[in-house]
């Protein structure tokens, strides 16, 4: 019923905590198996004092913003496909984006990486054809210009 009282542990259970008991003075009391001397304890090596920690709240692209030169650079050294053009292109996509998205998915915490991002993502400069032109015409397009360029420098093709 609701009102007995609690009842006893039984003989069985009171016997197995005291072997547990047992067991545990017996482990404490046990000397280290390691025969071989120990080198004495050392202060752990001291970390070079770590740089301080990058402000991790959320901002928006500052109005006004423009592509840092050295993130430019690195677009070009990453996407060898893309010309300055096209990095200025993306740089001017990237921030009429942000610009104009709102809420907190328009936060970020490091900006730098959301533009090397941006960048990995572009879409090549062959699938972004000129408005009218469909891929074949975009394609043929950019061939006539090679043709054009290699034309212009009087280098001597050999077919």
């Amino acid at each position: 019923s609701p009102f007995q009282a609690p009842s006893k542990p039984l003989r069985s259970q009171e016997k197995e905590k005291e072997k547990e008991k047992e067991q545990e003075r017996v482990l404490v009391a046990q000397p280290c198996a390691d025969p071989q001397p120990r080198e004495p304890l050392t202060d752990p090596p001291v970390a070079p004092p770590a740089a301080a920690p990058k402000n991790r709240v959320g901002t928006r692209l500052p109005d006004g913003w423009a592509l840092p030169r050295p993130w430019g650079d690195w677009a070009l050294g990453e996407r060898a496909d893309l010309s300055a053009d096209d990095v200025r292109r993306e740089a001017a996509c990237f921030a009429d984006y942000w610009h104009g998205k709102a809420g907190a998915d328009a936060r970020k915490a490091d900006w730098e990486a959301t533009w090397r991002n941006w960048i990995r993502r572009a879409k090549p400069a062959l699938a972004r054809s000129p408005p009218g032109l469909n891929r074949q015409e975009a394609l043929e397009a950019r061939n006539r210009d090679i043709v054009k360029k290699l034309l212009e420098k009087d280098e001597v093709i050999d077919v």
